[in-house]
């Protein structure tokens, strides 16, 4: 499986695909304060995007995403599913061509990186595991800010490419060395509009924009259906082609998989000798 999305799927899966429930780039205009509160603010979004709060009663969801790696010369396609039950479980599977490559799995406080190309599991620890589970937690349809941040400064400010205000919500996750995310909302429609988020990969420093384009509404609950998203010099587009609310998943659904290392070896062998 190619390196850059395996490093998307652990960092920027759960934003990419979770960021636009309850929270939802370039360098904005100057900030003015905000004529609203964090709360107020938070309101107003949930009565945009939820107003029968579908989604924020929801015991589970299901959400299929078409992803398209724009190449120089071709794209690359991708099968994202997420799935979600409380209290607190989530499975994130990337297929390619139908068969799926990577997955994350979280429950009871653990989360782990499933390769079903090699046969790797790796368990999350220490500031991994507290960078993907404050991703996660956005997605939770009860969350809110002050929960989920340490800290959230919120201000008003233009963007460069339209003549639109925003709230802009810098919000410190408290983790060490970990860069606020920085979210801009729409402040005529409550929306969020974009995400901003600043990570390393390994090695790689990483800037992440998702800029939300269009909504759609599913079981009465808006939600962002067209995404945009820049990660240094790659360049994605995420379209829901599917959502259900409370479906009922299998008992073993969010079990961390086991794999047989003699089929594993096989496996390797017949991809190494194509």
């Amino acid at each position: 499986m190619r390196k850059g999305i395996r490093h998307w799927l652990r960092w920027t899966a759960p934003a990419m695909l979770l960021v636009g429930w309850l929270l939802p780039v370039g360098c904005a205009t100057p900030e003015e304060p905000s004529d609203v509160t964090l709360d107020e603010l938070e309101a107003r979004m949930v009565q945009a995007m939820d107003p029968g709060k579908n989604y924020r009663n929801a015991y589970s969801y299901f959400q299929r995403q078409n992803i398209e790696e724009k190449r120089f010369f071709s794209a690359n396609h991708y099968l994202v599913e997420v799935r979600f039950q409380r209290p607190d479980k989530f499975k994130f599977t990337v297929f390619e061509e139908n068969t799926p490559q990577s997955a994350i799995i979280s429950k009871g406080g653990q989360a782990w990186t499933i390769d079903y190309v090699n046969g790797v599991i790796s368990e999350l620890t220490g500031r991994e595991l507290a960078k993907v589970k404050t991703m996660l937690a956005l997605g939770h349809p009860d969350n809110d800010y002050d929960q989920l941040f340490e800290k959230v400064d919120l201000s008003i400010v233009k963007l460069p490419d339209d003549d639109a205000e925003y709230y802009k919500l810098v919000c410190d996750t408290g983790i060490t060395d970990q860069k606020p995310i920085i979210i801009y909302v729409d402040r005529a429609r409550a929306l969020p509009k974009r995400m901003e988020l600043d990570f390393k990969a390994g090695d790689i420093e990483v800037h992440y924009v998702n800029d939300i384009v269009e909504y759609q509404t599913f079981d009465e609950v808006k939600i962002p259906s067209l995404s945009r998203i820049t990660e240094n010099d790659r360049e994605y587009t995420s379209r829901v082609v599917g959502y259900v609310l409370n479906p009922k998943f299998k008992n073993d659904e969010f079990d961390v998989p086991e794999f047989d290392p003699v089929l594993m070896e096989v496996k390797r062998q017949r991809l190494k000798n194509r």
